[in-house]
Formats: C-alpha cells, sequence, structure tokens
C-alpha cells in the first residue's frame, strides 16, 4: 500500500505466516487422530502429544527465523549497504530533486522532502522524517585525512547546542553546534571550541554548517538515511567546494567511558550473520572496487579532485525562494 515501507510490509506478512502456520498446526493434530478400534486411548493421545510437540517445534523454530530476519539492527545494516552502492551510481535525479525510488521512481523538489504531504506517489518523501540531532548530542570524530585544518586534530566532538524548526519549512531544520577540538604539537597544545550554525536537509540526510572561522572552511555532516548514529564528516573550501579533510564520527551514549568510546575497528562494517554471507560478499565486491579505485584518484591528486557537495549558494538562494513559497500558501 502507498506509503508502507519494506519493514512493515515484511512485519504484515510474518504475522499473517504465523497465523497459517498455527491453523495448518491444528489441522494436522486434528487429522492425525488414529483409528480408536487399533489403539488403546493412552495410546492415541501419547501420540497426539507427540505430534503436538513436534509442530509446536516447528512453528518456534520457523518464528525464530523470521523474528531474525526482522531485527531492526539488520535491517538499518542492509539499508546502509544500499545507500553505499546507491552512492556509487549515477544519480537519476538533477541536483536538489529526490528521487523517491521504489517500483515507480519519480522526482521531487528536495523541497517538498518531510513537508507533511504525500508528494512521492508511494509516500516516501514522508517516511524518513527523523531528525537525527538532538539538543544535548553528541558525536566523536575520528580523522580520515585533514590536507587542510590549522590544528591537524585526530579527534573531534560535536556536540548539538539547540535544534529549530519553521512551521512553514519543516523539512530544512537549523541546528546550533559546537564543534571541540583539542590539539597538540612539537611546540603546543590547546583547546578550541568552535560554534557553528547549520541547515539540515532531509532530503539528503546532510547537515551544512558554515565556517565557523574566517579561514573559508565549511563542514558538512552526511548520514546514510538509515544509520542516525554514524555520519561522514567532511571539511571542504566553501569558495571552490573542494574537500580536504574528512573524519568518521559515532553518536557517544550516556554508558560510553571517555577512553572507550570508539574502539579500534568500531566501523559500519559489522560481521553480518551467515545467512547474510552471500549478499554481502557480491555487495562488497562491488563496493571493495570502485572504493578503492577512488580513494586511488583523491591521493593521486586532492587538488584537482571535483567536489561532489551541493554548490552552496545555490542551496541558500533555494531555500530563501522556498520559504516565500511556503509562506503564501
Amino acid at each position: 500500500s502507498a506509503g508502507e515501507t519494506w519493514s512493515d510490509f515484511a512485519i504484515r506478512k510474518a504475522d499473517t505466516m504465523k497465523s497459517l502456520l498455527l491453523l495448518l498446526a491444528a489441522f494436522a493434530v486434528v487429522t492425525a487422530a488414529p483409528d480408536h478400534h487399533e489403539h488403546s486411548h493412552n495410546k492415541v493421545l501419547d501420540k497426539l502429544v507427540e505430534r503436538t510437540q513436534k509442530v509446536t517445534h516447528a512453528i518456534l523454530d520457523l518464528d525464530h527465523k523470521i523474528d531474525e530476519h526482522l531485527d531492526p539492527e539488520r535491517i538499518q545494516r542492509a539499508g546502509s549497504l544500499r545507500h553505499r552502492i546507491e552512492e556509487l551510481e549515477d544519480p537519476t535525479c538533477h541536483d536538489h530533486y529526490h528521487q523517491c525510488g521504489g517500483d515507480d521512481p519519480q522526482c521531487i523538489s528536495d523541497l517538498f522532502v518531510c513537508d507533511g504531504h504525500d508528494d512521492c506517489r508511494n509516500g516516501n518523501d514522508e517516511d524518513h522524517c527523523e531528525n537525527p540531532f538532538h539538543p544535548g548530542d553528541e558525536f566523536l570524530g575520528d580523522v580520515v585525512y585533514d590536507h587542510c585544518t590549522k590544528r591537524k586534530p585526530d579527534h573531534m566532538l560535536l556536540k548539538v547546542a539547540s535544534v529549530s524548526t519553521a512551521k512553514y519549512f519543516p523539512g530544512f531544520p537549523q541546528i546550533h553546534v559546537h564543534l571541540d577540538i583539542e590539539h597538540e604539537s612539537d611546540y603546543e597544545e590547546g583547546h578550541a571550541s568552535l560554534p557553528g550554525d547549520g541547515i539540515f536537509s532531509f532530503a539528503n540526510d546532510r547537515l551544512v554548517i558554515d565556517s565557523p572561522e574566517d579561514d573559508g572552511l565549511g563542514f558538512i555532516a552526511q548520514f546514510d538515511g538509515h544509520n542516525h548514529d554514524r555520519f561522514v564528516g567532511t571539511v571542504l573550501h566553501e569558495a571552490s567546494h573542494e574537500e580536504c579533510a574528512e573524519f568518521i564520527f559515532h553518536r557517544k551514549h550516556d554508558d560510553d567511558d571517555d577512553d572507550e568510546d570508539y574502539e579500534e575497528g568500531n566501523e559500519d562494517d559489522e560481521e553480518l550473520s551467515n545467512e547474510d554471507e552471500d549478499t554481502a560478499a557480491d555487495i562488497q565486491k562491488k563496493l571493495t572496487v570502485k572504493d578503492h579505485r577512488k580513494q586511488k584518484e583523491h591521493e593521486e591528486n586532492v587538488k584537482g579532485q571535483k567536489s561532489i557537495r551541493p554548490d552552496r549558494n545555490t542551496m541558500k538562494f533555494t531555500l530563501r525562494k522556498g520559504k516565500k513559497e511556503k509562506s503564501i500558501d
């Protein structure tokens, strides 16, 4: 049905299957009753109990397998892998347009995503409208490479100070953050807390933060649309949109220890269960080849790499234009 996610559809089908299995089990027990003229009453009951136990065990085993396939973490990992493959493919919509996806592809303006109205024929534009940022949230980032920041930190902490959403523009909440940086070198060490203001786009699962200093370096937090506890943080030159530093951020939880926030090897590519290995192997094969090629090109010519991020000036103009249109309505 319109607006129904794959997980909702799977859960509904699983419940239907469980009901059918219970009916089949009851039917099997009734029809399996042997002839009373050939066996004693006690023997009949013993066989009925034995058959009932076997059918019940089979149902419970199948029920467990169904629950495993509907595990939210497992569905999230599958969604994250699918997003990584989609990022390697050519876009099917123009800039600042959202792909509704599904069996009936459709492109709509980013301005219409999460505005409270179904604009996609399948309702996809209103399916994923949960803001991953809340006041008090903290994300710890580990450096991947850094060719431009003056402090060259190994870690960076993003703290969410406030979140505000305009009623006439719900698809682009404003986020106020602080970027805490501890740095040290052979000559000095210090701490900096850089305040920044940004806009989160549900259409792109992306937070764009204006340069918190006068060095012209902006910051982009890119989620995959499925895992709200992890994002890729990219530093780029606002004038040229050239990416020059990258950090991998993970959400800090209340029970995290400062020394064990995110141990080495805590990547999003977790070990999948045995049932997923064949599918994961096919996906990983595609990712390995293209990711390696992309990384090699980046290392060989960082300065000449073309930015894949959106044009910030165009985005701001679009936001202002969209704001006026919403106000008229």
